[in-house]
C-alpha cells in the first residue's frame, strides 16, 4: 500500500475524476491511475529541482532554466533509471508535469491545469514534458497509455500575502503495477491516433459536463413548472 500525504491524495482524486468521467468520447471513462511509490520519489526529485530553480522577487515566482530537468541537468529518463522504475519504454510511456501556481492549491490545481491547456489566448503556463517537445497534443490526464502516477507537492510564501504552490507529477505505465491497483493495458507497439483524437476532444468537453447537465435539468424543471395543462 502506497502511503500518500493528504495533498497527494487530493491531487490524485482530482486527476481520476477527469479520467473516469463518462462522456460521448469515453462512454465508460478511462481507468483511474494508481499511486506508485517509485514515481513519487521521481516526482520529488523534480520538485526539489523546481524549488531550487524558482526565484521569488516582488511577490512573483520565476522558474529559471528548464523545469523538466533535475539537479545536474538529469533528464526524466535519467532519474527513472536511477530510481529503477519498472516501466517498459520510457520514451513512450512516461510524462512529467512541473508547474508553479499562485492561488491554486491541491483542490483547484487539476481543474486549473485542464482549463489552462484549453486557453488559446496566450502561452500556456503548465505543460507536460511531451507537450513541450511537440510529441503529443494530449494531456497526460486523458492519455490511456498511463496506469500509475507519482505526485510531489510543496508550498512557499511569495510575500504580499500570496502563497506559491509547487507541483511535480510523473505519469507512467507499468505492465505489472506493484501497487495492486487495476491499470490500463495498452499495446504500445502500434499508433493510437484514434484514441488521441478522441481524448483530445474529451479535454474540451469534460470540464463542462456538470454545467451542461445542470443547465438541462434547470431547463426541464422550468418548462414543467410553466407548462399549461391541456383541457
Amino acid at each position: 500500500m502506497v502511503q500518500l500525504t493528504p495533498e497527494q491524495s487530493t491531487i490524485l482524486d482530482k486527476i481520476n475524476v477527469y479520467r473516469t468521467a463518462q462522456s460521448i468520447y469515453f462512454p465508460g471513462g478511462l481507468d483511474p491511475l494508481g499511486p506508485n511509490a517509485t514515481l513519487n520519489r521521481v516526482a520529488q526529485v523534480f520538485l526539489d529541482s523546481l524549488l531550487e530553480r524558482t526565484v521569488i522577487e516582488n511577490c512573483n515566482a520565476t522558474v529559471r532554466g528548464d523545469p523538466f530537468l533535475a539537479t545536474r541537468n538529469a533528464t526524466l529518463s535519467d532519474v527513472l533509471n536511477r530510481e529503477q522504475y519498472g516501466g517498459s519504454d520510457f520514451r513512450n510511456t512516461t510524462d512529467l508535469v512541473a508547474m508553479v501556481w499562485t492561488g491554486y492549491g491541491p483542490n483547484e490545481v487539476v481543474n486549473q491545469w485542464v482549463f489552462d491547456q484549453l486557453d488559446r489566448r496566450g502561452q500556456r503556463r503548465a505543460q507536460s514534458l511531451r507537450l513541450s517537445q511537440g510529441r503529443t497534443q494530449l494531456l497526460p490526464v486523458f492519455d490511456e497509455r498511463y496506469n500509475e502516477v507519482g505526485i510531489a507537492f510543496d508550498s512557499r510564501s511569495l510575500g504580499c500575502d500570496l502563497e506559491g504552490y509547487f507541483y511535480a507529477i510523473v505519469f507512467g505505465f507499468n505492465p505489472s503495477p506493484s501497487t495492486g491497483d487495476v491499470g490500463v493495458s495498452v499495446d504500445l507497439s502500434v499508433p493510437i491516433q484514434a484514441t488521441q483524437t478522441a481524448a483530445a476532444r474529451a479535454t474540451q468537453i469534460a470540464p463542462f459536463i456538470p454545467t451542461i447537465d445542470s443547465a438541462l435539468t434547470a431547463t426541464a424543471t422550468s418548462l414543467a413548472a410553466t407548462a399549461t395543462p391541456r383541457p
